[in-house]
């Protein structure tokens, strides 16, 4: 379970706000942190995951998330952020990819991609640093 959440709203031209980078916790997180995209009723017939890219050139995707719709009516997708994105620290860049196709056909009719949300992960400090010089043995 996330200890933290951090939203975002897609609109109908695909930007995302907020546009500034997010504090998304530390490098090496392991579903720490919880990623709320709310998308336009529109989008919700589409497939859609989420897109990554890492600090270190690295590139992933969600399985395809299903769109759940809240009390007020607004579409949400979401997902939790595994180590495996975290790990380079920096900036990720996450995108929502919607994809339209039709029943019968091979390639996708539509693909649609958002504007990037800039996530920022920060720096973690040694073992040394944290518990001290001396519990490795160096005075």
């Amino acid at each position: 379970m996330a200890i933290r959440t951090i939203q975002y709203t897609v609109d109908s031209d695909m930007h995302i706000t907020p546009a500034a980078g997010q504090a998304a916790g530390v490098q090496g997180d392991c579903h720490a942190t919880e990623v709320v995209f709310r998308i336009p009723a529109a989008l919700a017939a589409y497939a859609l995951c989420l897109e990554i890219e890492d600090n270190l050139g690295g590139f992933d995707s969600t399985p395809e998330l299903t769109p759940v719709q809240d009390e007020d009516g607004t579409y949400t997708v979401a997902t939790e952020l595994p180590f495996s994105w975290t790990k380079g620290g920096g900036t990720l860049l996450l995108r929502l990819a919607a994809v339209r196709q039709e029943e019968n056909s091979t390639e996708p009719d539509e693909v649609i991609y958002s504007y990037p949300a800039r996530l920022l992960l920060a720096d973690h400090l040694p073992l040394q640093q944290i518990i001290g010089e001396t519990a490795f043995g160096k005075a």
